[in-house]
């Protein structure tokens, strides 16, 4: 709800600091946290700062809280400080111009009392080369389309926990979530929705990382996850994944991950996710991104023109979707039979006539049909066939038929050890 707030001058402000007096209601149009203010603590309530706020010289007040509730800030820093105060930010009052996204800036900076900024009406945050010694808490709603979070060269000793939320469930977004080139010592939790994107690069986590993404029919969630060591429990549950890359990642414990919806375009990725599955002994979804890996080489072999890696791969695709499907393997091997068995007795069938019409097609199937289990067979003699004439062209279908028989009947067995592997 907008409020009416009251102006209050400079003279008036800084009377009002010294009388330890809090502020409520008030709209400030020149930059209070500059001025040369005496330690203490101080409440800021529903108030607006129209100009750009920095914080480092009150950052640096000493066993001292300065609460900033509900604000409206139109730029927010807090650069090149030790922060020995503990810092809470709640900035849900924006009107936000749709061509223009507020910025705030935290860098270089140390918290030594912890940090828990809430931003309910979206903007961009950008914390860089700091350190939290102690844990932190970012809370992040968007209400626009281009809503930044940018984490870059921080280290975290303590927990860190980073909420992301779309507050207007009925709409698409294209916010984003950047962690690049920091350290986690501790757990790290992410819970998100809404969000369409997470980029998390070049990171190290030495704890807990457990990722949280909650159900958005509208919005799917994109994940990329690059140069990144996870070096213990490493947790991510997302019903509705549209994209998910997973690129040198290392995890030294096996990788906990639920899923509904899932997309993977790359073979790196769907490897990566197979062998996860394999190492808790997962067999039959370990299957499932075994054929996903492979589909994805098959669009890579073809891509690059490198056919007759692609025919290799279409073949196993076609027979048993990469040793996961036994039933295609049955239908592959009696339709390959099928198929070459009225063109074997066609060629070799001495009483064909060939006309316009092929009369003899229907009395070459109905007097040698019963040769059709010889012909599936593949250890049958040419011999067993009566009253056939096996020339060139015969001879040809049908070792091409042993050929297809055998791949066939392989590739169901293979399929069928998906049930047996522990």
């Amino acid at each position: 709800m907008k409020r009416n707030l009251t102006p209050i001058s400079k003279e008036e402000f800084m009377d009002a600091w010294e009388k330890g007096e809090n502020f409520l209601e008030r709209e400030f149009d020149f930059a209070p946290f500059e001025e040369n203010l005496t330690a203490r603590d101080s409440i800021f309530s529903f108030c607006s700062f129209k100009l750009d706020t920095n914080l480092s010289k009150i950052a640096l007040f000493e066993e001292h809280r300065i609460h900033l509730n509900e604000c409206e800030f139109y730029g927010l820093r807090i650069t090149d400080t030790d922060v020995k105060l503990a810092i809470s930010i709640s900035l849900p009052e924006f009107i936000h111009d749709d061509l223009y996204t507020y910025v705030y800036t935290i860098s270089s900076c140390t918290f030594q009392s912890g940090l828990n900024i809430t931003l309910e009406n979206g903007g961009q945050l950008d914390v860089q080369n700091c350190n939290f010694p102690t844990p932190c808490h970012f809370n992040i709603q968007t209400m626009n389309d281009y809503d930044r979070l940018n984490i870059r060269g921080c280290t975290f000793s303590s927990l860190v926990q980073i909420e992301a939320y779309e507050n207007q469930l009925n709409r698409k977004s294209n916010s984003i979530i950047t962690v690049q080139d920091c350290n986690f010592s501790k757990n790290v939790i992410f819970a998100v929705s809404g969000w369409p994107s997470l980029e998390i690069k070049r990171s190290n986590f030495n704890a807990m990382f457990d990722l949280k993404c909650r159900r958005n029919d509208l919005q799917a969630f994109n994940l990329n996850i690059t140069d990144v060591t996870f070096k213990s429990l490493c947790s991510i549950e997302c019903s509705n994944f549209n994209e998910i890359i997973l690129s040198n990642v290392i995890f030294n414990d096996p990788l906990h991950f639920i899923y509904d919806k899932i997309k993977i375009s790359n073979s790196l990725t769907c490897k990566t996710l197979k062998q996860q599955f394999l190492r808790k002994n997962d067999y039959i979804n370990s299957l499932e991104f075994h054929q996903r890996e492979m589909n994805s080489v098959l669009a890579e072999k073809r891509d690059s023109k490198k056919y007759a890696d692609y025919m290799v791969l279409f073949l196993s695709q076609l027979s048993n979707n990469f040793g996961t499907d036994w039933i295609r393997g049955v239908f592959f091997t009696i339709g390959m039979a099928i198929i070459l068995f009225p063109i074997f007795i066609v060629l070799a069938s001495p009483n064909l006539e060939f006309g316009a019409s092929f009369s003899g097609v229907n009395y070459a199937i109905d007097n040698y049909l019963s040769e059709f289990w010889i012909f599936f067979n593949p250890a049958h003699k040419l011999s067993s066939f009566q009253g056939l004439e096996i020339g060139f062209w015969a001879g040809a279908i049908d070792f091409l038929g042993r050929i297809s028989i055998v791949f066939g009947s392989y590739q169901t067995a293979q399929a069928f050890r998906k049930f047996g592997r522990k």
